[in-house]
């Protein structure tokens, strides 16, 4: 059995029971709080948990959050989310959005503070200015003090180069 993210087996089965459950929960809350005629799906984020797409009537959560966090946190962002969709985009996280979340039993956070997703990329100035992580690559990019062309280098490079691995 081959899964779409490339697992198989029994290793696919068991990641993919939390994603089916946190769809079937969001779908339920999604039901409670009226919003039919809304879906929900996984997506690939890697730096945010959830979205609310008005346009699509869509939520989404993000699969490496999904499967890293607790069910509370899960739920909380399922809640976060319907809020949005509930009160309308022009909200964002302002008093009216916090006080629906509230109501429908959320956190009313606006952030989560898991990582879920280590990035995968150190990028860097080769002339030792600077070095951060990131989660994508990017060409074109020089550094902002000595204007050398940054370098990106897969981060499990850079941990063993410093002895970390």
């Amino acid at each position: 059995m081959r899964q779409a993210d490339g697992e198989t087996g029994e290793a696919a089965a068991s990641s993919s029971r939390p994603l089916q459950a946190a769809l079937e929960t969001a779908t339920i809350l999604m039901r409670e709080h009226g919003l039919h005629g809304w879906t929900v799906r996984l997506d690939n984020a890697r730096r945010r948990a959830g979205q609310c797409d008005y346009r699509r009537r869509e939520i989404s959560l993000s699969r490496h959050y999904v499967r890293h966090a607790e069910d509370d946190h899960i739920r909380d962002t399922i809640l976060h989310e319907i809020a949005h969709a509930l009160v309308g985009p022009r909200h964002g996280h302002d008093v009216v959005w916090r006080r629906k979340a509230r109501d429908i039993g959320c956190s009313a956070t606006r952030c989560h503070t898991l990582n879920f997703a280590s990035e995968p990329w150190v990028m860097r100035c080769p002339e030792g200015c600077f070095e951060v992580g990131r989660h994508r690559r990017k060409a074109g990019l020089v550094c902002a003090q000595c204007r050398a062309p940054v370098e990106f280098v897969r981060a499990e490079f850079v941990a063993a180069e410093a002895g970390d691995g």
